[in-house]
Parts: C-alpha cells; sequence; structure tokens
C-alpha cells in the first residue's frame, strides 16, 4: 500500500487546503489551533495521500528554544537555537500500523533539518500509547509532563549531527 503513499508540503495556496482543513477540523482531539505567544505564520504542514485521498497530516511550527517555558531564548555562539513544534500529528485510524506515520515524522524531521533547527519537539497526552511507541522507536528522547489540562510526554529529536 505504500507504493501509492505521498508525502507533500502543502500551503494555502493548494488546490485542496481547503480539503485538509475540513481534515485538520474533524481530527482536532482537543489540542489548540493557536499556540499563545508563537508567530503563526512559521506553520508547515505535511500531508500523507494516498490515490489522492488524504489519509494523514503533521503541522508544525518553528520557534525559539526557551520562551515558550518563559525562559530566555537558549544561545549557543550567539546563535539563538530553534525548534520545530509538532502541534498536530494524524494518520487516519484504518491507515495506522503501515509506516505512515514514521514517514510523516521523517519527513518533519527533515523539513526541521533544512529550516535550521535544533530539535524537532511534541508533546503527546498520556492515552496516545501508539503515538508513544512510534516515537520511542525512531529514537526519541521522552519526559513525562503535562499540558494546563492533562499529563503527557514530551519528545524530542536532535538535529544536530554528534560532535566530532
Amino acid at each position: 500500500m505504500n507504493d501509492d503513499l505521498t508525502i507533500s508540503e502543502w500551503s494555502d495556496s493548494n488546490l485542496r487546503w481547503s480539503d485538509l482543513m475540513g481534515f485538520f477540523d474533524e481530527h482536532k482531539d482537543g489540542y489548540s489551533d493557536v499556540v499563545q505567544g508563537y508567530d503563526q505564520r512559521n506553520t508547515r504542514v505535511l500531508v500523507a495521500t494516498i490515490d489522492n485521498g488524504i489519509v494523514g497530516m503533521l503541522r508544525l511550527i518553528v520557534i525559539l528554544i526557551g520562551p515558550g517555558s518563559n525562559l530566555p531564548a537558549v544561545k549557543v555562539d550567539g546563535r539563538e537555537l530553534l525548534q520545530a513544534n509538532v502541534m498536530k500529528f494524524v494518520v487516519l485510524p484504518t491507515f495506522r500500523r503501515k509506516g505512515i506515520g514514521v514517514r510523516l515524522q521523517k519527513s518533519a524531521i527533515a523539513l526541521a533539518r533544512s529550516l535550521g533547527c535544533y530539535q524537532l519537539a511534541s508533546f503527546t497526552y498520556s492515552d496516545r500509547v501508539e503515538n508513544h511507541m512510534l516515537k520511542l522507536n525512531m529514537g526519541f528522547a521522552v519526559q513525562p509532563g503535562h499540558s494546563e489540562e492533562r499529563h503527557g510526554l514530551y519528545f524530542i529529536m536532535p538535529l544536530q549531527p554528534d560532535p566530532p
């Protein structure tokens, strides 16, 4: 089935953007659309399609590391470090466990690297065990935490090359 899978980045100029917004609205799962304090214009969306049908998506924003936790921006050699935050990650239930989520995450890692991000980060509620296992199997680091309303896990994937 994955032979027909396409992962591509969409913007609001895509002719099927309204289809994606409908998909997004159907799969909100209680996550906020807007992250307070961050410039939402730096949103990027990866879309998984099979035979032209949307089967998954991943939305991320690029932000400075630190200010989201009410801390100063992390700097290395005077340069503020960026991270790509996954804000939404969905694969339709009938298409799960077929490698689509892994392909979306790998595409997000590649996109984040191309944008000069130091890491890829995401927060997932405690009951999303499939998501946890996918990220752990891909080598993400994990830290327990909580959002304002529920407990969950923070996942971080370093994107910089190992030091010499």
